[in-house]
């Protein structure tokens, strides 16, 4: 029988493995309620300093969360998707990008509703 998705913002539900429970008002489900669940994703579009768009590609390259990178081609240089298993992982690399001197401007565009 397949598990129903359960209803409310997907984002406070995490999987309920054998050593954990639900904690600060989350709801714990099983293993097959969560495999409809996604993890927070956002695409961030950069704009980078003239000829340094394969060194920011390299730099970001070794981050896990960091799950696609290509250039393109427009007003941003490259467009980055970060995918991670909390808000926290996320805006840690995202910070990571506005961070890089070389990055003169960048905008997230995030795909889930974090409510």
């Amino acid at each position: 029988m397949a598990a129903k998705e359960p209803k409310g913002n997907p984002v406070h539900v995490r999987p309920l493995s054998k050593n954990s429970t639900a904690r600060n008002g989350e709801r714990a489900l099983s293993s097959a309620q969560a495999s409809w669940y996604v993890m927070p994703t956002a695409y961030v579009l950069m704009k980078c300093e003239d000829g340094t768009e394969n060194r920011i590609m390299r730099s970001l390259a070794g981050s896990a969360n960091i799950t696609e990178m290509l250039p393109t081609i427009g007003h941003y240089d490259l467009i980055a998707k970060v995918s991670s298993s909390t808000i926290d992982e996320m805006d840690d690399i995202i910070r990571k990008i506005h961070r890089d001197e070389k990055v003169r401007a960048a905008k997230v565009l995030t795909m889930n509703d974090w409510g």
